[in-house]
């Protein structure tokens, strides 16, 4: 319940991992979360689609699916020498940008990559972020003035624009 409506919220998030080998490990998370607006004083959905109480629609900004899946495996290469390789799957889901249900970013899939050697003291790894350059927006909100009233941000939507794909390398010590 929120000051200004009702929203029923309810879900299941598992998580979970497998060690295939003694060197490979597989990781996963899953996120189901349905909403429910059941009340609601929406000017914005008044201004968009001409209803103030939107009941049936999904909140704002929040994907109803989520997940990931993460494979890491390591080899030691000498007695103080460890190789390893990580790979993850990060999806998200379609979210809305208001509660008039109206616009949308669409579900993204963003691969990462890792892979590096470290001993006690030292690590070092090459890295890929979105490796497969997925261009959706990473997030959406109407009308960014919040000083503004909502009749001035009527048409105005505002998407995050995603990370490139990324390459890069990093060095740590521990000391």
């Amino acid at each position: 319940t929120f000051p200004n409506g009702q929203t029923d919220l309810w879900g299941l998030e598992l998580e979970g991992s497998y060690q295939a080998t003694e060197r490979l490990l597989f990781d996963f998370m899953v996120n189901w979360a349905a909403t429910d607006i059941g009340f609601t004083d929406c000017a914005e959905c008044v201004a968009i689609s001409g209803v103030r109480n939107p009941v049936g629609n999904l909140m704002e900004r929040y994907p109803a699916f989520a997940g990931a899946l993460g494979a890491s495996y390591e080899a030691p290469r000498s007695s103080s020498l460890t190789g390893f390789l990580r790979g993850d799957l990060v999806y998200t889901g379609k979210q809305y940008a208001t509660a008039a249900n109206i616009a949308y970013t669409a579900a993204s899939q963003r691969v990462n990559l890792r892979a590096g050697v470290r001993t006690e003291r030292y690590t070092i790894e090459v890295f890929g972020q979105n490796v497969t350059d997925d261009d959706t927006p990473s997030n959406i909100l109407r009308n960014g003035n919040p000083n503004g009233s909502v009749a001035q941000g009527l048409n105005v939507v505002i998407l995050a624009a995603p990370d490139p794909a990324t390459w890069g390398a990093r060095f740590a010590l521990r000391f």
